[in-house]
């Protein structure tokens, strides 16, 4: 059930949406999370079904997960969606299990190698409705979890301490959600994860947890959140980030949130630090200072951009991998490149 995807979305930037036809993706997929390897390039991502179970159409809106799955890549540019072990294809789903966090929805935001072993990072959430910003919202609360594989493709969950069997969880009850996980292995062997946390205030920004083992985790705090200029692409939220190892010091793509006439605007922004906990935002060419900004009207991406994913190449270039959704609330995955030397000029691709 291999083959590559045909879409009606187009564009710069853009590299593949929904579907095809059957498919556990083929009416939402989103958040990808991306490798350079040997062989070229591998992606997990998350999206949904036609008809995925407790899906109602008005709650088409929301966070667009609900199982995850893989494609390939030579140049990390053409990409062929590929047929993992579980439902129509996909690599990890939902439990089914009102016992377990991630009963209703499961959703790819970090991979990462330890030795042989993929180590893959989800959100998952209940069958509970949340009223978020106006509107009713399928899947709460959430939570993070952890499964692992030898191929990439067939994974087991980690049954983890936490609430649920999940590795990290919502601290109740403040805070309804932790979701976004993006985990890096630091030097010195532990591991570090940025989170993001929501609560009712609409307070949380990205947090810090770090462990020695990847599944026990100790939570230090707040290390960035919403812009303080009003005028800002980020001044209602910052979160998402993909941090990696850049000069010396840390890099991180991340989402920014602003008010947009009677509702809200994605954007994508970078930010540098000398140690992964102090950070400091890269103002870009884009609207409120995004380094990256929308697309043009009618394009794929021309109401929001998010879920950012940086790769850095061999010759010192960068690839960000993104999210992004047209008018019609249908999002696709894409790509903007920078040679290294100016983070403030990016590109995105054109086909």
């Amino acid at each position: 059930m291999a083959g590559t995807e045909v879409s009606e979305l187009n564009g710069p930037g853009f590299l593949f949406g929904p579907g095809p036809a059957g498919w556990w993706d083929d009416a939402k997929c989103s958040c990808p999370v991306v490798h350079r390897e040997a062989d070229g390039y591998r992606m997990w991502y998350y999206g949904f079904e036609r008809g995925f179970p407790g899906m109602l159409a008005e709650e088409m809106s929301s966070i667009p997960m609900g199982r995850s799955g893989t494609a390939r890549s030579a140049d990390g540019v053409v990409w062929e969606k590929v047929a993992g072990p579980g439902v129509r294809g996909s690599v990890l789903d939902p439990s089914g299990d009102p016992g377990r966090f991630d009963q209703f929805q499961v959703g790819v935001t970090e991979v990462i190698r330890v030795g042989d072993e993929y180590r893959l990072y989800f959100m998952g959430t209940q069958d509970g409705i949340r009223q978020l910003r106006g509107r009713i919202r399928k899947g709460s609360p959430c939570a993070i979890g952890l499964a692992v594989s030898n191929d990439g493709l067939h994974f087991r969950k980690v049954d983890g301490p936490a609430w649920g069997g999940a590795v990290v969880a919502p601290n109740a009850p403040e805070e309804w959600a932790v979701h976004f996980p993006r985990v890096t292995q630091l030097p010195d062997g532990t591991f570090r994860m940025y989170f993001g946390v929501g609560r009712e205030d609409g307070s949380g920004g990205t947090q810090v947890a770090e462990s020695a083992d990847g599944i026990h985790w100790e939570r230090r705090g707040q290390v960035f959140g919403a812009n303080p200029d009003h005028t800002a692409f980020d001044s209602l939220g910052a979160g998402g980030g993909r941090v990696i190892p850049w000069q010396g010091g840390w890099l991180m793509a991340y989402e920014g949130i602003t008010a947009a006439g009677s509702g809200t605007n994605f954007r994508i922004g970078l930010a540098t630090s000398p140690d992964g906990l102090r950070w400091e935002r890269l103002p870009g060419p884009g609207t409120g200072g995004a380094i990256l900004d929308l697309g043009m009207p009618g394009s794929w991406d021309e109401i929001a951009i998010g879920t950012p994913y940086l790769v850095a190449e061999p010759d010192g270039s960068l690839k960000l991998y993104y999210v992004g959704f047209s008018s019609r609330i249908v999002p696709g995955i894409g790509l903007a490149l920078c040679d290294g030397h100016d983070l403030r000029r990016w590109q995105k691709i054109e086909r």
